[in-house]
């Protein structure tokens, strides 16, 4: 690909990097409202059921637990669903932190 050819599709790549980073920035905000940084999948779970929080909120909570690494992502997401069956949380709980592209994404690695 020519410089030319490059320059054209800077701005949309510039876009597209800013929207990652921002969405990484934004991560590590939440994680750190939250202090993931210091808590374990196991008491992670233990609050989700004794706070007796909804689906949405565990959303945002597996969100967080996200990262770059989809086979990471993938691992701390299941032990987090085993915990929360170990605590007989409800299906739907467990069901909100199922992520498909992070799975499919895993798999292919």
């Amino acid at each position: 690909m020519s410089n030319e050819e490059l320059s054209q599709h800077a701005p949309a790549l510039l876009e597209l990097l800013t929207d990652k980073l921002k969405r990484e920035q934004d991560r590590q905000r939440f994680q750190e409202g939250y202090g993931f940084n210091r808590e374990t999948i196991e008491s992670i779970a233990q609050r989700i059921v004794r706070d007796n929080l909804g689906e949405k909120e565990v959303k945002a909570i597996a969100k967080a637990l996200t990262t770059l690494n989809p086979v990471a992502t993938t691992s701390r997401l299941s032990r987090l669903r085993r915990e929360l069956r170990k605590l007989n949380a409800p299906k739907k709980i467990i069901s909100a932190t199922l992520d498909e592209k992070t799975t499919c994404a895993s798999n292919k690695i």
